[in-house]
């Protein structure tokens, strides 16, 4: 077309999932609602004759500076560094040196150590370095841990070292490993699903109820898993966190009950719902009964769980004989309780870091 011509027709390609609508002869007009899958913001901020949540999300911020910024770090982890963060974890179980030292170089930008002790830690310093900018702060957690383990090795070491000896003979550690690393690479591959829940991590205040915020995209069924995994991964740290608390205040791992006792392992076989109340009688052990919401857990996994898009919610699912019972959970709220618990189960991790020093390796 050359300056001066006008267009005498303008034809527009049909719609694909969607269809034309008639022009309103009377107000008011039909409600148009626009989709922003990198904002979190309230609802009524997504509609078409409001600010545009571009300019109204940014004053939630307290630094919207600092969040820049950090965003522009998870995105060099994802396209440059992840992939070779991974390879560190397989070449160290593999005991592949020379392929690991290459890797941690790269990554972390030093010399790579040659002990087992420089080696673990800088494999672990390799996924920090990745994972925290993608996390929910739960420092609490991390300090409570690392407290709660050092007093153990401190008052009651010989039984601690059996309890730890005993997790790495059966396999159960070489196990957590490999599960732990599964969680974190399906959390780094699916950021861009549930990225605006953590914004909430930079917001100034923090709302009383996530129920009228907005995560445009909607992928339950790709969410779904990993907040299972999650949670299934957090009950298997919480029963190290178990044994050592058991270790702490009583001097071996056997877990006093109204009839007795119990082993540990006995405890490990136990329903996850009921594991709930014995973890929470121990201060090293409340975060996870805390946060072990097995009422969610089982309404999301089971199989006619789903998203109702018209209510913007998750419907969640109970078995009653033949009969089924629903309930429901905003999506806002579920993509928060996956990224909640994902990163306290990353916290968590403490545990299990620390009964890998002690031992002589992964297998």
């Amino acid at each position: 077309m050359r300056m001066g011509e006008t267009v005498s027709e303008i034809a527009f390609d049909p719609p694909v999932n969607a269809e034309w609508i008639e022009a309103p002869d009377t107000f008011p007009a039909p409600v148009f609602v626009t989709f922003h899958p990198e904002i979190l913001e309230y609802r009524t901020a997504f509609q078409v004759d409001g600010a545009s949540p571009f300019v109204t999300a940014v004053h939630h911020f307290a630094d919207y500076e600092d969040f820049t910024k950090h965003e522009s770090m998870r995105k060099l982890v994802r396209t440059r560094y992840w992939e070779a963060v991974k390879r560190t974890a397989v070449h160290y179980e593999r005991q592949q040196w020379d392929l690991w030292a290459m890797e941690v170089e790269q990554t972390l930008g030093e010399s790579a150590e040659t002990s087992y002790q420089g080696r673990l830690k800088q494999t672990f310093e390799c996924f920090d370095y990745s994972l925290r900018w993608f996390l929910l702060e739960r420092e609490d957690i991390w300090r409570i841990v690392g407290e709660q383990y050092r007093d153990t090795m401190l008052s009651h070491p010989r039984q601690l070292e059996d309890f730890v000896e005993a997790l790495r003979t059966s396999g159960r550690l070489i196990s957590l490993w490999r599960q732990i690393n599964g969680l974190h690479d399906e959390l780094i591959s699916t950021y861009h699903i549930w990225m605006p829940i953590l914004q909430l991590r930079y917001w100034r205040h923090q709302p009383s109820s996530l129920r009228d915020l907005m995560v445009s995209d909607k992928r339950f069924e790709e969410l779904k898993p990993l907040y299972l995994a999650a949670f299934e991964l957090f009950a298997r740290l919480s029963v190290i966190g178990m044994g050592v608390a058991l270790i702490r205040a009583n001097g071996n791992t056997d877990l006093p009950t109204k009839k007795g006792s119990m082993s540990i392992w006995d405890f490990e076989a136990m329903d996850n719902a009921a594991k709930v109340p014995h973890l929470s009688r121990y201060g090293g052990t409340q975060h996870f009964s805390a946060l072990m919401d097995t009422k969610l857990r089982n309404g999301i996994g089971h199989n006619a769980a789903h998203y109702d898009v018209a209510r913007d919610e998750i419907v969640c699912v109970r078995a009653k004989g033949a009969a089924l019972q629903e309930w429901r959970i905003s999506y806002a709220d579920f993509c928060y309780k996956m990224l909640d618990l994902a990163s306290a189960t990353y916290f968590s991790e403490a545990f299990l870091r620390a009964a890998l020093r002690q031992t002589a390796g992964l297998t």
